[in-house]
């Protein structure tokens, strides 16, 4: 006798909104740890990464969406192996269901980009910017830069060191007052927040000199301050109005050229930490 083939339909289940929600914090709470990406201790972020948290105001999340972007293959795998082992029968029926986890799941995903910041590093060289372009070092106790940095670094090092470090400039006839500076882990969060305001502060003992990044020359860089000083990023010369010609330029230090690093040679003792 042949065997009659029953086919039965699928059943298909809908949950309502409330139980989308259970259902997903059931997930967080059982797989919160594998939504993580975890960093090893020697990987980092790159230089032009790490300076684009620092100087712009969406470069925090920009790098967080890069990660996301180039994790989005392991990301969504991982998220279908959580669907896989954690929903039981019913609930794959519902295909809005597993839409929704997916999508929120997705979301919840943590880059961990303070893990990353943790072990990361930058050598930062911070330029004062003129109206004349540069110190013209000839002629430099007429110039203007001249009389601005005399009044705004006064007490940061005196008119001696001062005229010392220029004297000792070789190389071309033309130099910017250049600070140069390490920052690491979590102070390149703080020092984020700081020039988010609009704000640098030159700490106590922090590289200083003239220097000329198209030549590749400088002085002896050895005017370290004495004193903590805070400037307007957008006007250095303790004017209120912003200005185009006075701001401060922060760069990476191998940037526009030549960096201080390059010419110098200079040990990681000299690379003061912000």
């Amino acid at each position: 006798m042949k065997k009659e083939i029953i086919q039965r339909e699928e059943i298909i289940y809908k949950f309502s909104e409330k139980e989308y929600k259970k259902i997903l914090k059931r997930i967080l709470n059982n797989h919160k740890d594998r939504l993580i990406i975890y960093w090893d201790y020697n990987d980092s972020l790159r230089e032009e990464q790490i300076l684009k948290i620092i100087k712009e105001e969406d470069g925090l999340l920009d790098v967080e969406n890069d990660f996301f972007d180039c994790n989005t293959e392991w990301m969504y795998n991982t998220i279908e192996e959580i669907l896989t082992e954690e929903l039981n029968q019913k609930e794959k029926t519902d295909k809005d269901l597993k839409d929704y986890l997916r999508q929120e799941l997705e979301s919840n995903f943590n880059i961990n980009i303070k893990g990353l910041i943790k072990n990361s590093e930058i050598r930062l060289r911070c330029e004062l910017e003129t109206n004349e372009d540069f110190l013209y070092l000839p002629d430099y106790k007429n110039t203007e830069y001249y009389k601005l940095i005399k009044e705004v670094f006064k007490g940061g090092f005196s008119i001696k060191d001062l005229k010392e470090d220029i004297n000792s400039f070789i190389g071309s006839d033309y130099a910017k007052l250049t600070f140069f500076f390490k920052v690491k882990g979590e102070d390149i969060l703080r020092l984020r927040e700081e020039i988010q305001k609009g704000k640098i502060t030159f700490f106590k003992g922090c590289g200083c000199g003239f220097f000329n990044s198209w030549m590749g020359c400088g002085s002896y860089l050895d005017l370290n301050l004495k004193k903590d000083i805070t400037l307007n990023i957008n006007n250095w010369t303790d004017k209120k109005e912003n200005s185009k010609y006075y701001d401060i330029s922060i760069l990476e230090d191998n940037s526009n050229k030549y960096g201080i690093q390059e010419v110098y040679n200079l040990t990681s003792e000299c690379w003061k930490e912000y």
